[in-house]
């Protein structure tokens, strides 16, 4: 697995400490993972960013678990103990205990490789897009627009949150293997929602190769894109963040 490139564009440019994506791989890794998390949530970013590592670093080690719900619970149980870790340290105002206290949410977009496929897990509205070998665009786990227009599946930094996201709402996110030799030029392109959203639009209406174009522009030129499209009104204003992983 190597990472083409990454990069995130806050919401609001001129503050990026106030963009709440995350994304984390490794060098020798064999695992990458993306988080969007929740504005509303006290501290969505640090969850979301410690998310990212423990997947990557538990589904990279050479002895790592199957992916399945026993070993994600895994991955989450130990995200909330280097969470609750982080906060310890910090000395919250009473407004900010409460905010703690109800939890914080952020979505989960993992990536691993193997001999011949790769596993996908999406929870939330955060997606992976790749083209089939006759042309035809693909993507995990939201298939339309309209899907992210729902209150997104998201995980929880207080362990009460874990019933709806296995029991409640086990239906809406899943673990998805796909092939090597069915991804074309064996690339994956990961994207947090409002990217997502807009790239599966254009998938639909054959306009692919124009989000190709644009994913290929130097960072600069991305940046400037992204903030023509928020201005226009077709690209949602939300934190926006793309990576693209070669599984050549």
């Amino acid at each position: 697995m190597r990472i083409l490139r990454s990069l995130t564009i806050s919401k609001e440019p001129d503050y990026p400490e106030s963009n709440e994506d995350s994304f984390f791989w490794t060098a020798t890794g064999t695992a990458c993972a993306m988080s969007d998390g929740a504005s509303e949530s006290f501290d969505s970013r640090t969850w979301g960013r410690l998310l990212c590592e423990v997947f990557t670093q538990t589904f990279s080690a050479a002895d790592g678990p199957l992916l399945n719900d026993q070993s994600l619970r895994s991955v989450i149980a130990e995200s909330r103990r280097r969470f609750l870790r982080k906060t310890a340290q910090r000395s919250l105002s009473w407004s900010q205990q409460a905010a703690f206290d109800r939890g914080n949410f952020a979505s989960l977009l993992g990536v691993i490789e193997k001999k011949s496929e790769v596993e996908l897990i999406a929870i939330g509205d955060s997606v992976a897009l790749w083209k089939d070998l006759s042309g035809r665009i693909h993507s995990h786990v939201l298939q339309d627009p309209a899907s992210f227009k729902k209150n997104p599946v998201l995980l929880s930094s207080d362990a009460r949150g874990d019933a709806a996201v296995f029991e409640q709402e086990r239906h809406r996110w899943s673990v998805r293997p796909v092939a090597k030799t069915e991804i074309a030029q064996s690339r994956l392109f990961l994207m947090t929602d409002a990217l997502g959203c807009y790239a599966i639009e254009h998938a639909l209406q054959g306009q692919w190769a124009e989000m190709e174009r644009a994913f290929a522009l130097p960072d600069r030129e991305f940046s400037f894109w992204i903030s023509k499209a928020r201005l226009n009104g077709s690209l949602r204003k939300d934190d926006t963040t793309l990576a693209i992983v070669d599984l050549s």
